[in-house]
């Protein structure tokens, strides 16, 4: 049996581009849905960019447009040959222009998506149905991806996950499938069962510590994430222990338990 201890992790949501909030539109301990806008970065810059990409693109049309209605070159009067001669040169003049104005046109609506997708960007949605839990910026403030603060914390309480670490020496014992139990800490009457919904392909550093004993031993753990069944009542930020049945081996066999890092989310 292997024990492992934790605590309950909403998913946290950031604003994918920097920019100044313009508006939110949620609060804590409301319910949302999926894709709806939680809070809006200030537009006016990027709006400008649209206009400008959409008026880069009509002139592109329009440049196209010439080049496949406009009149032909005049040909000389000259010799049969020469007038064929010039005849050619003049289609493939017309051929190349084209070309030009397609790319120009291609370009031009390219950077007009680009500058779409920023604007979309400016616009935190929900990627799921569930509950604010916090809410951690302002209007005014300035926000970016690469904040350590996230702007919102979301759960979605109709299923609760736990994210746990197996340390080395044991990382080769579980598998996704395989049975778990979560036990809250000051609550042990009430367990809660689920399942390994996941495994790292990887071991990494170690980075979660719980002051448990024996929990320096090992340096490398292999992160797992465990499904719990009815566990809308587990509050989130509870300490939790984790117990996972390996498959028989010989630490089985001797009774040996060790030590594992966990925490729950949603």
């Amino acid at each position: 049996m292997l024990f492992r201890s934790g605590t309950t992790e909403p998913l946290e949501l950031r604003f994918e581009i920097a920019g100044r909030v313009r508006d939110i539109h949620v609060k804590e301990g409301q319910q949302v849905r999926a894709d709806e806008v939680l809070a809006e970065l200030d537009q006016e810059a990027i709006e400008l960019s649209v206009r400008i990409a959409e008026a880069a693109v009509r002139t592109a049309e329009l440049q196209s447009e010439l080049t496949q209605n406009g009149p032909e070159h005049a040909v000389a009067e000259s010799s049969p040959a020469a007038v064929t001669r010039q005849v050619s040169a003049t289609s493939k003049v017309r051929a190349t222009e084209q070309l030009i104005a397609k790319s120009r046109l291609e370009a031009a609506e390219a950077v007009l998506q680009k500058e779409r997708l920023l604007l979309e960007q400016t616009r935190l949605k929900s990627p799921m149905n569930g509950t604010i839990v916090e809410c951690t910026v302002q209007n005014g403030e300035l926000v970016g991806p690469q904040l350590p603060s996230a702007a919102f914390r979301i759960v979605d309480r109709s299923k609760t996950h736990v994210r746990a670490w197996v340390e080395e020496l044991d990382a080769m014992d579980v598998r996704t499938g395989m049975p778990a139990m979560v036990v809250a800490s000051g609550s042990v009457d009430r367990k809660y069962r689920g399942v390994i919904i996941s495994c790292a392909s990887y071991v990494q550093p170690k980075s979660e510590r719980h002051l448990n004993p024996g929990e320096r031993v090992d340096v490398r753990v292999r992160e797992i994430v465990i499904e719990l069944k009815d566990a809308e009542d587990l509050l989130l930020g509870l300490p939790v222990e984790v117990f996972i049945a390996p498959r028989r081996d010989a630490r089985k066999d001797t009774g040996e338990n060790r030590k594992l890092s966990a925490r729950t989310e949603n």
